[in-house]
């Protein structure tokens, strides 16, 4: 179990589009994503303009402390939280 975090805040989603997550190849349209290995836990996102677009940080937070004891949880599970 690792107990570090690594949040990567990008100051726009220009910075933060060559990072994006690809499906197909193509980009997914996100503002913030959340990575789990063997290497450790990683949060990556777009800094907000707006006290409430924190709410993608917190989610991709919360994917970051129960990733040790749902790491396999359904989408439906993992995203609900």
């Amino acid at each position: 179990m690792s107990a570090s975090i690594v949040a990567i805040g990008f100051a726009s989603k220009g910075d933060y589009g060559p990072f994006r997550p690809t499906f197909e190849g193509k980009p997914v349209e996100s503002v913030g994503f959340f990575l789990g290995g063997p290497f450790g836990k990683m949060l990556e996102f777009v800094s907000p303009d707006r006290p409430e677009d924190a709410r993608v940080i917190h989610h991709e937070y919360v994917h970051a402390l129960t990733y040790d004891t749902i790491a396999n949880a359904p989408p439906w599970a993992a995203e609900g939280f």
